[in-house]
């Protein structure tokens, strides 16, 4: 795996002599000893919880120098989010660094009186004060007398000078109790602006563990000489490289430099042009060889004595040594083992054998590792000077370890000053050769090793990879070849990326983004390559975030939603309006897809809400307030529980449609039980009418969680504590109920399981009394239903709505004719939805006929038994049914429901056993005429394709929206 760091060398004293240093602290600091004050006179805390009395938070002014919060608010009093505190103090008063009340030392270092400036921070939060300094080109030292009263777990360190590029600090943690000169030692090539610091970031932790310093009397000494220490590390690296290579034109670069560093009156200018000079002869060298493997002793391991025993792990230190070869053991620790073996040989490492061959298929060694019990075994090269340039180190591997793959790989490259630059492979599969790879850029010559090793996991060795490396290699380009092939690289995988259709969704301007990067010309300079690839990368991450808000969109576009009979028809109607426009109306950006797929969840929502308050309906009353506690958990006592009683929660509430989502709810459940039962009641007293109750829910999948009043009862949902239409699993649920005389009725909500770790949740119970309707329901798999009402009524969209006058001449077919615009009152109908009417409620006043009657239709009010002899409408399959169709009444009793119709017919008809809709083209009749309506179609056409002015007898074609349809005319 690549890992790409950049590495900027830290320039410190070299070899050359110093010359005479000199105080120079007046020139670029004020105030250094913090005799200026302003001096503290109260207690300084690192959070804002008082700051009222003897106590202040945060960094509090000091003359002459300014300060950086690095993370947290030093301008909030209210919350504790600074994390870091600094004053300056009198030595021996008594106001403290709050937390740990620490104060400062009673004396400065030299036994005086005066004032310090302290600092402290805690819970990883940081700072430092500063003062803008510019320095000419020289070697520098800062020194800064540092007194540590408690504390030893800071994490980085910000006392010294911090450029841009570099940082020069001291050690964090002084000694603790007693005062301690820290020393900062760093040369500049060239004039360099940075910030002369006093601070650090914290460790995550608290106070305690946390340095609680004291600094005084900060000191600038400077040498004003010319600086060769980048020409010593070019020459070093230069001639390790020429060693091998007896390049012509590098020997001849390489004594010119060697002249201009000798002379001891060469200018600086001089100096750092054979620096840039040599630097970028050894890097033309370089990188038309592009292999720099020849700064390595053994790369291969053949001049290395193979073992021929096994090498197996103990309790002490258990690795070989091969300094004499090139390598050198650098850290070993108790139960590893390492060694070189033989191809094929005899010889073991804890317990396994090198493969039979290289990677190539050849003969020779190998160095093979094992480690546990989180030992670290590494091995490293001698000192090498790298040129700058752009590398990657490669180490063959192979596990021999066939149960296990785990191992942290430590191979890279080490420089002497700075941060190691390591792989980041983690797993190494068994019996397969791979390579164990890491990229990294030195901006310039640095002195550093190659090292190769790994660390274990807290367990035995044999739970890790045994690992055997060979063929170490050593790439190289110059910084315009490295650039490039970063950018190609770069280029290529914005590509793939645009190609992936996990991606293809994206579409908006994260696309067009991308498109541009890619569509660019090719850059020419080095700087264009690292701006580009930088552009690539970018637009390419910007590209493939973007992926799951579009996808959230495309998911939230396909809702299908139930069609909720209580709920408002505006809802409704902006719901459908915003999914239609989501389908239909591409997303411009993420931030659009995300609003779009927000707006959608939130008119969903608020449609169902509407269907608990029942506002589709008028005259609708809030009854919620006769429940106890319906939305106060905190409230059990309104409740009675059996079983398990529930413990109030809110810490995953639901979210409502006007986006709140802070709330309580009743949580229940016996988890570590296997099988249990809650139920929790409550009676609740009402006026006779017809009500609606709602309540949100949601369960584990393995619970059964209802809502019921009396033998009415709905299911809430039990899909877990994800999704759903309001979130964390919640959702509505709705159970319709009527109280024909005053009194009191139980809600009940019960839930049951027979698994264990299972739960349930409930809350936001809503009551409505609702006004006297009729509701109207064709079943999609039906298509017809009869139905009757007192009073006058339009039909509804989507439906047809027939008289039945007679039987046809077939004896079995009923003779329809259709109703246009409304429906009279008390006149029973049979009503044909092509598509169902999932629910639709007809609310209104008119008296009711005795015994409603049109053509053979016959009406009920109330829940009746269908006379002997009449006919009923009923689905009946198989051998003694014909499908749907209106079957004869024989003595068993059917009911007919409210608001329904059965069929009488004539004697001399009455002998048949049922009666049958119209089918074939008169069926495609009844099934066309809605595209007749409001003279909405493009066109009226017979059987021979003549377009006519209306319907003629026969068959017609009507068109209408694209769509032909077939319309028969009797």
């Amino acid at each position: 795996m690549k890992r790409k760091l950049l590495l900027a060398t830290l320039l410190v004293a070299g070899a050359l002599g110093m010359r005479a240093q000199t105080d120079v602290t007046s020139t670029y600091l004020k105030n250094a000893d913090f005799s200026e004050g302003p001096v503290t006179s109260n207690n300084v805390c690192g959070y804002g919880k008082d700051v009222t009395g003897e106590d202040v938070y945060g960094f509090q002014a000091v003359t002459g120098w300014e300060s950086v919060v690095l993370n947290g608010d030093n301008t909030n009093a209210t919350f504790p989010n600074s994390g870091m505190g600094g004053a300056v103090f009198t030595y021996g008063s008594s106001n403290q660094l709050k937390g740990n009340n620490v104060s400062a030392p009673a004396q400065s270092p030299t036994g005086s009186s005066g004032n310090c400036l302290a600092f402290f921070g805690v819970w990883g939060w940081g700072g430092y004060y500063y003062q803008n300094v510019t320095f000419p080109a020289g070697k520098y030292t800062i020194t800064i007398p540092t007194y540590c009263v408690s504390g030893t777990q800071a994490n980085k360190s910000y006392i010294g000078f911090i450029t841009d590029d570099n940082s020069y600090t001291a050690v964090t943690n002084p000694k603790v109790g007693e005062w301690t000169t820290l020393t900062v030692n760093f040369t500049l090539a060239a004039e360099t602006s940075g910030k002369v610091a006093l601070g650090y970031k914290s460790e995550g932790n608290g106070s305690g563990a946390n340095p609680h310093l004291f600094f005084d009397a900060v000191k600038i000494e400077f040498t004003a000489a010319v600086v060769k220490d980048r020409l010593a590390s070019v020459l070093s690296a230069a001639k390790q490289a020429n060693a091998t290579l007896s390049n012509s034109t590098l020997a001849t670069a390489i004594t010119t430099a060697q002249t201009v560093y000798d002379n001891a009156d060469a200018t600086q200018e001089a100096v750092n042009t054979q620096t840039e000079a040599l630097s970028t002869t050894m890097m033309d060298v370089l990188n038309a060889l592009g292999d720099a493997t020849f700064f390595i002793k053994n790369p291969g391991f053949e001049e290395s004595t193979a073992e021929t025993t096994n090498w197996a792990a103990q309790e002490a230190t258990n690795s070989a040594d091969y300094e004499s070869t090139g390598w050198k053991l650098a850290k070993s620790a108790g139960w590893c083992s390492s060694a070189v073996v033989a191809y094929g040989g005899e010889g073991q490492v804890n317990g396994v054998n090198a493969p039979d061959a290289d990677n190539a298929g050849k003969n020779g060694n190998a160095l093979g590792i094992s480690v546990g019990w989180g030992g670290t075994v590494l091995y490293e090269t001698d000192a090498i000077t790298l040129p700058a340039g752009y590398y990657t180190l490669k180490v063959n591997t192979y596990n021999n370890n066939h149960t296990a793959t785990q191992f942290t790989s430590k191979v890279g490259f080490v420089p002497t000053v700075g941060t190691s630059l390591l792989s980041s492979k983690r797993t190494f599969e068994s019996a397969k050769w791979e390579t164990d790879e890491i990229s990294f850029i030195l901006n310039e010559a640095t002195e550093g090793k190659i090292q190769i090793g790994g660390t274990a996991g807290n367990s035995g060795s044999g739970n890790y990879a045994k690992v055997f490396f060979d063929n170490v290699t050593l790439e190289y380009k110059s910084f315009l070849d490295g650039a490039k092939a970063e950018w190609e690289e770069a280029l290529q995988a914005a590509k793939d990326d645009k190609a992936d259709k996990a991606y293809s969704n994206v579409t908006g301007e994260e696309l067009t983004a991308l498109n541009a990067e890619i569509e660019k010309a090719e850059p020419t300079t080095v700087e264009g390559y690292k701006e580009a690839t930088t552009a690539l990368n970018t637009a390419a991450n910007t590209f493939k975030n973007a992926a799951a808000a579009y996808d959230a969109l495309i998911a939230a576009s396909a809702t299908k939603y139930t069609v909720l009979m209580y709920a408002a028809d505006s809802k409704k109607a902006a719901l459908d309006e915003a999914l239609a426009k989501a389908s239909d109306e591409k997303a411009t950006s993420a931030a659009d897809a995300t609003t779009k797929a927000a707006s959608i969840f939130t008119l969903l929502r608020a449609y169902v809400e509407s269907n608990g308050l029942a506002e589709g309906m008028t005259g609708v009353e809030n009854k919620t307030e006769l429940i106890a506690g319906a939305n106060d958990p905190e409230n059990n006592n309104a409740w009675t529980f059996d079983g398990n009683k529930n413990d109030p929660k809110s810490n995953e509430p639901w979210t409502d449609a006007d986006g709140t989502n802070v709330h309580s709810y009743y949580d229940g459940g016996d988890w570590g039980a296997n099988s249990w039962t809650t139920t929790m009641k409550q009676n609740v007293t009402l006026p006779a009418g017809q009500y609606l109750l709602t309540a949100k829910g949601r369960a584990a999948e393995d619970v059964t969680l209802t809502l019921s009043v009396g033998e009415n009862s709905v299911n809430l949902p039990n899909s877990g504590s994800t999704g759903n239409v309001f979130n964390n699993g919640w959702n509505d649920a709705s159970v319709a109920f009527e109280t024909s005389e005053d009194g009191a009725v139980t809600i009940q909500v019960t839930a049951t399981t027979t698994a264990n770790h299972q739960w349930f949740s409930v809350s936001d119970f809503r009551l409505v009394k609702l006004p006297s309707y009729v509701p109207v329901q064709v079943k999609k798999d039906v298509q017809y239903s009869t139905f009757v009402i007192p009073f006058k009524a339009d039909i509804p969209e989507g439906v047809q709505a027939f008289t039945v006058d007679g039987i046809q001449k077939d004896g079995t077919t009923l003779d329809m004719t259709e109703l246009t615009g409304e429906i009279p009152a008390n006149t029973p109908v049979i009503l044909y939805a092509e598509a169902g009417v999932e629910s639709f409620l007809y609310t209104g006043e008119g008296e009711a006929a005795t015994k409603p009657t049109a053509g053979l239709l016959t009406g009920v009010y109330a829940a009746t038994v269908a006379p002997v002899g009449s006919y009923v409408l009923q689905n009946q399959n198989g051998d003694n049914g014909e499908g749907l169709g209106f079957y004869q009444v024989g003595n068993a009793a059917i009911t007919v429901p409210a608001n329904k119709a059965y069929l009488t017919v004539p004697a001399e008809a009455a002998g048949a056993k049922a009666f049958f809709f119209p089918t074939g083209d008169e069926a495609t009749a009844i099934a066309g005429v809605n595209v007749l309506l409001n003279n909405s179609y493009e066109g009226i056409y017979n059987a021979a394709g003549v377009k006519v002015n209306g319907l003629q007898k026969g068959l017609n074609i009507v068109k209408k929206g694209g769509k032909s349809y077939k319309i028969y005319v009797k």
